[in-house]
C-alpha cells in the first residue's frame, strides 16, 4: 500500500488548501489540515477563528509543548494509505514529519505572487480579513520570516514546487503531476 505522505506549505492565500482537495481527491486520500485542530480549539472556547486568533493559539501550543505540537497531533491521525496535509508554518513541523515517515513524506511549496494572494483574501471575506495591500504583506512577512512561523524555511526544505498564479484547471494538472511523480 502508498504510505506517501504529502504535506503542503506556502503563504497564506497561496492556493495549498485548493491544491489539498485536489490531490486528496486525486488519491483517494484523506486532507488533515493543521489550522482545523487550531479552529476546533478556538471554538471550544468560544472565540472566532480569526487569522491573529489562529496564530495566538498556534503560539500559546508552541510556547507550551514545543514548535512540533500540531505536527504531532496530526501525525497520531494518520493510518496505512496515503494523505494529504495542508497547512505546514514550521521547519520544525518538518522535521517531526520527516522523522516519522522518513521518505514516505514529500513536502511541496505552494507559491502565488502576493497580490493575487491578496485579491483571494479578499474574496473569501473571513473575519479578521486584510484591509489593506500593505496590511496583508506585513502580516504575510510575520509569517514567512517569523521565528515560529517559518514558512519560508519551509519553502526551502521543500521537495516540490507548485506556481499557483493560474486557473483551477491549471493548478488541477499540477496536483495530477505531483500525484503521478510520487
Amino acid at each position: 500500500m502508498n504510505r506517501r505522505v504529502y504535506g503542503l506549505t506556502g503563504l497564506p492565500c497561496s492556493g495549498k488548501g485548493a491544491l489539498g482537495k485536489m490531490l486528496a481527491e486525486q488519491l483517494n486520500a484523506p486532507l488533515l489540515v493543521y489550522g482545523d485542530i487550531l479552529r476546533e480549539e478556538l471554538a471550544r472556547r468560544g472565540k472566532e477563528a480569526t487569522r491573529e486568533n489562529l496564530q495566538r493559539l498556534a503560539i500559546e501550543w508552541r510556547e507550551k509543548s514545543g514548535d512540533a505540537v500540531l505536527a504531532r497531533e496530526l501525525i497520531k491521525q494518520i493510518g496505512s494509505g496515503p494523505v494529504v496535509v495542508d497547512g505546514f508554518r514550521s521547519p520544525a513541523e518538518v522535521r517531526a514529519f520527516r522523522e516519522a515517515f522518513g521518505n514516505d513524506f514529500v513536502l511541496v511549496f505552494v507559491d502565488a505572487p502576493l497580490e493575487l494572494r491578496f485579491e483571494r483574501a479578499k474574496a473569501r471575506n473571513r473575519a479578521g480579513g486584510p484591509g489593506s495591500l500593505q496590511e496583508f504583506g506585513a502580516a504575510d512577512e510575520r509569517e514567512a520570516r517569523g521565528e515560529r512561523f517559518g514558512i519560508l524555511a519551509c519553502a526551502k526544505m521543500a521537495d516540490a514546487r507548485v506556481n499557483n498564479s493560474g486557473s483551477l484547471e491549471e493548478l488541477s494538472e499540477k496536483a495530477r503531476c505531483c500525484a503521478r511523480s510520487n
